[in-house]
């Protein structure tokens, strides 16, 4: 569960990343 909250921000921090770079 707790890996899934992880993987879950992860990808959150990626799409902020990219929504900043674009």
């Amino acid at each position: 569960m707790l890996l899934l909250v992880v993987l879950y921000h992860f990808v959150e921090s990626e799409n902020i990343v990219h929504s900043f770079i674009a």
